[in-house]
């Protein structure tokens, strides 16, 4: 099931620039690309999906950071400290 997941993702979000964003950016080779995204390759497509939410989550963070700029009693070096701890945690096996 997970797999018919990871190709539904691939398929719904592969032409609006998954595709290009997975080589550009060396997360999964050319020759490649296609199979983790249609989900015949397991372990690159969930690092490839790991990769971007990473990526994403970070904008947000970023968008987020530049918009409470008015707030200074709001610590946000701890938020990112907890991302991070928590971005360790699923790292270790």
């Amino acid at each position: 099931m997970l797999l018919m997941l990871l190709g539904v993702i691939g398929s719904r979000f592969g032409d609006a620039g998954h595709r290009e964003l997975a080589v550009q950016s060396d997360v999964v080779a050319e020759g490649s690309v296609d199979k983790a995204l249609n989900g015949k390759q397991h372990n690159r497509a969930v690092r490839l999906h790991k990769c971007v939410y990473e990526a994403l989550i970070r904008l947000l963070l970023k968008e987020f950071e530049s918009s409470v700029q008015s707030f200074p009693a709001l610590n946000l070096e701890q938020l990112k400290l907890e991302l991070n701890q928590v971005r360790a945690s699923d790292e270790q096996p």
